[in-house]
């Protein structure tokens, strides 16, 4: 029976996301501009050191795993083991686990130390399961494109790494930086990539699609002119039981069949 997981296992407050410091007293940083600003020059709001665009490989879980991120215009708060960067604050009382003390969810706990959010975990043909989602240290910030991670048991993760690069696989992504809740799907032989950037003019909703028929890619825009397929955000597939494929995005205030190819 196959099975298929979205957006429950490491939403986006702290719960069930994952790890990171101990509260510091901050340092300044420019703070995060507003997602609908050109970011084209200079593209980062932040440095490096404050804001990674990647979240690498995570690591297994220690501990009952309560903590995690909450990240957005207003910066990163963390409660976690994973090393301390400049500006970041005290996650503080905002995950307290209260909901599973007071038994209205189980005692669930995260399936890796990751900061990830959006998530969306597929079965694969070839009986590996494949995660993706909205990855880097705050993405309304920075992010450098999409990364994936592959288990045969939801236990133990591997990292397969940044699987389409905006620097190196972006055309008119490179001004927009922001890469929000990407979607990997397998449908007939085709591995697709749904997804959505912000913060700037021309962004929107597209798909990808690998060339190698691989979900490690390389990943391509399949549509002529490499157009957005739509304004919004949160893009996703659904394939219906007579095998048509759509495309909707957002609230779902449109949907498109899409043709075979």
């Amino acid at each position: 029976m196959k099975t298929e997981f979205s957006c429950v296992v490491f939403p986006a407050m702290a719960i069930l996301s994952t790890l990171s410091v101990v509260a510091q007293t901050p340092t300044s940083i420019s703070p995060a501009r507003d997602p609908h600003a050109d970011r084209s020059s200079p593209p980062f709001s932040s440095p490096p050191d404050v804001y990674s665009g990647i979240s690498g490989p995570g690591a297994p879980v220690e501990g009952d795993g309560y903590g995690g991120y909450r990240t957005g215009r207003d910066g990163v708060m963390y409660k976690g083991n994973a090393p301390l960067k400049p500006g970041w604050l005290p996650l503080g009382d905002k995950a307290k686990g209260t909901s599973v003390r007071d038994g209205l969810l189980p005692p669930l706990r995260p399936l890796w130390e990751l900061h990830l959010r959006d998530t969306i975990i597929k079965l694969a043909p070839d009986g590996m399961y494949y995660m993706t989602g909205s990855s880097g240290d705050n993405i309304w910030d920075r992010n450098d494109g999409v990364e994936l991670w592959r288990s045969a048991d939801l236990k133990k993760w591997d990292y397969l790494g940044l699987v389409w690069s905006v620097d190196k696989d972006g055309t008119f992504q490179k001004k927009l930086r922001y890469v929000w809740a990407p979607e990997i799907h397998f449908i007939g032989k085709d591995v697709l990539l749904a997804l959505c950037m912000s913060g700037g003019h021309g962004g929107g909703t597209f798909i990808l699609k690998s060339t190698t028929g691989k979900p490690e890619g390389p990943y391509a825009n399949p549509l002529a002119n490499d157009p957005t397929t739509s304004g919004g955000i949160d893009a996703t597939l659904f394939q219906d039981d007579d095998g048509k494929v759509y495309f909707t995005n957002g609230g779902g205030g449109s949907i498109r069949l899409l043709k075979p190819d």
